[in-house]
């Protein structure tokens, strides 16, 4: 079974996603859930590493034009091979990119 590694951005305001920023969803339905969630809170929400052990942060508020760049993680795939993926090839290797539209409903862009 495959995961999906998730890199958030919140537009044209923010620096670029970093690679240890990564976090994990079990299916691009779950990522666009947590999306949309993030954005109908407005506030900040917790959410765990996957490169940094135990260690969390919380996103900044998400808002229109955020997007949440997703890849597969296979089961059998190493965090090396994924980390060289997105930092050489960056979304032109994306399996999907979710984002917050101009009503606020997460789209595939």
């Amino acid at each position: 079974m495959s995961t999906y590694v998730g890199l958030w951005h919140g537009g044209s305001s923010y620096s670029l996603p970093e690679w240890n920023d990564a976090e994990t969803f079990p299916s691009i339905k779950a990522a666009g859930e947590a999306l949309s969630e993030r954005y109908d809170s407005g506030r900040h929400v917790r959410f765990d590493y996957i490169t940094r052990g135990t260690e969390h942060t919380d996103t900044p508020v998400v808002e229109i034009g955020s997007t949440l760049t997703l890849y597969v993680w296979g089961r059998n795939d190493s965090l090396a091979d994924l980390r060289r993926v997105i930092e050489t090839e960056g979304a032109a290797m994306a399996d999907a990119i979710l984002e917050i539209g101009p009503r606020g409903g997460v789209r595939r862009a």
